[in-house]
């Protein structure tokens, strides 16, 4: 896609987003975007690291899939799709076209996964959190449990290998490729990294989800936002879930085996 071309998808996204706005207020319903794992639980820790600061200068999340995880058709093509892909990101107020696995950083994933590197992936979150919360720059990155697999991609794309994945035949076998990888663990991980100030003393606020199952855990926060917005009184139009619900009245509907740790410079 070239460069116009996103600049008009932005624009029928945007214009789309208004319409439904308009047409939820004018019919009094309520509607909420972003309601899986990344967007959606990415959403909702990003906020909640925001609120424990008066300031927030960036947020950087980085997102680990793990390839032994059941992945669907239409988000294995999603990623495949958006591999060689540019996209923009607001830096500093203005627009920046960034490129998907490159812009590389190494993130802290806990004792159990330790340091990764991650890629920037043009992920929805970050293009919804700099409007909803504000701060001045948002990114969010991708890597896969297997290190090997994650520079192999980010090589590729150095190399540009992926502009053949404009090929249909070429596509559609990276597709079934991605598909039939099962050497990973079923697992994932998401890490919210966000720095700014609580009156004079400089915050990282460092925010951790480790779980299994992707897929279900994506399920699990749709259904539960669904049922909270079908159950609740809330402002007509339509909203990210970050602008409707918080990190505290989602946590206690997550499953059992899923870990999260909170830290503030550390501790």
């Amino acid at each position: 896609m070239d460069r116009v071309s996103r600049v008009h998808t932005a624009r029928s996204i945007h214009f789309y987003f208004h319409y439904l706005q308009h047409y939820s207020r004018l019919y009094l319903r309520a509607a909420t975007l972003s309601i899986g794992l990344a967007p959606g639980l990415t959403n909702l820790l990003a906020a909640h690291a925001k609120h424990l600061m008066d300031r927030t200068d960036a947020i950087d999340i980085s997102i680990m899939l793990g390839l032994g995880d059941q992945h669907g058709k239409a988000a294995i093509e999603w990623t495949v799709d958006n591999l060689g892909t540019d996209f923009t990101v607001m830096r500093a107020g203005s627009r920046v076209v960034v490129s998907s696995f490159t812009d590389g950083k190494i993130t802290d994933f806990g004792l159990s996964l330790g340091h990764r590197k991650s890629y920037r992936f043009n992920f929805a979150d970050q293009h919804a959190l700099s409007r909803t919360l504000g701060v001045p720059l948002v990114s969010t990155r991708l890597c896969f449990d297997s290190a090997a697999v994650t520079i192999l991609l980010a090589w590729l794309r150095a190399g540009g290998v992926f502009r053949l994945l404009k090929l249909q035949r070429i596509c559609h076998a990276a597709i079934l490729l991605f598909s039939k990888l099962r050497f990973g663990k079923e697992m994932f991980a998401v890490k919210i990294d966000a720095w700014g100030k609580k009156g004079q003393d400089d915050l990282l606020i460092e925010c951790l989800v480790q779980g299994i199952k992707e897929a279900s855990i994506t399920a699990k926060v749709a259904a539960t936002v669904a049922d909270k917005v079908y159950r609740s009184v809330l402002p007509h139009g339509v909203y990210h879930i970050d602008q409707l619900l918080e990190w505290e009245s989602l946590f206690p509907e997550l499953p059992p085996e899923i870990k999260v740790d909170i830290r503030i410079n550390g501790k």
